[in-house]
């Protein structure tokens, strides 16, 4: 992103504030929750840990229960925001986040945009798009974008406790999925097409804790 310099245009200047306005970026630095950016419920946690290559990275953990999830959303937060390809200007929306299963069994997860809030793991029926995990149906990696019905692929990328970075680009015509920089779909026929927000959310399918590291999250409109 530019930084400011005292040559800048007033419009030049007024761009940039803008591109920080429009655009999400959170490296999960702090210490403690920030209500300011993130809504989290649910049964279970949202919490700061250390790692050895990594001053902090939060825990989102659901309870010890089966059935229980628990999860965190931006769409009423003060830095929240509903993203679009559609407005402002814009043609390109990219969403990265870094993230790690801490276990991959009997876990269920969603991460990506959304138009409608979830409080409980399942394949939305509104607009999406996302990276979920799903034991029941495969121990892969899959991905799904919903506009009025449904395009899902599996990845073919199993499941494991490493971090990877999933990453998706959505246009007025696309949504192109990666994994790690992998190109793994291409969605074409179910794109999206109103502003949706930023959603993470785990589920524990026995009675144990599951958690997802979350190392950052990066929306970035252009």
């Amino acid at each position: 992103m530019k930084i400011a310099n005292p040559g800048m245009t007033a419009t030049e200047l007024l761009n940039i504030l803008n591109a920080r306005r429009f655009n999400f970026y959170d490296e999960f630095n702090r210490q403690a929750d920030d209500p300011e950016v993130w809504t989290n419920a649910g049964d279970g946690s949202f919490s700061s840990f250390a790692q050895v290559d990594s001053p902090t990275i939060w825990n989102l953990t659901s309870g010890n229960i089966i059935d229980n999830d628990h999860y965190v959303e931006g769409s009423t937060s003060v830095y929240g925001k509903r993203f679009t390809p559609f407005e402002e200007g814009y043609s390109t929306v990219t969403f990265e986040a870094r993230v790690a299963l801490v276990s991959i069994v009997d876990l269920s997860a969603l991460l990506g945009l959304f138009e409608t809030l979830l409080t409980d793991y399942a394949e939305p029926a509104s607009r999406s798009m996302e990276f979920f995990v799903d034991p029941a149906i495969t121990n892969t990696f899959r991905v799904r974008t919903y506009a009025g019905a449904e395009e899902e692929t599996d990845t073919l990328v199993a499941l494991d406790t490493d971090y990877h970075i999933f990453k998706m680009v959505w246009t007025t015509t696309s949504v192109l999925l990666y994994i790690d920089d992998v190109l793994v779909a291409t969605h074409e026929t179910q794109v999206p097409d109103q502003p949706m927000f930023i959603e993470f959310l785990i589920r524990t399918e026995a009675a144990a804790n599951k958690t997802v590291a979350l190392d950052y999250v990066h929306v970035e409109l252009s």
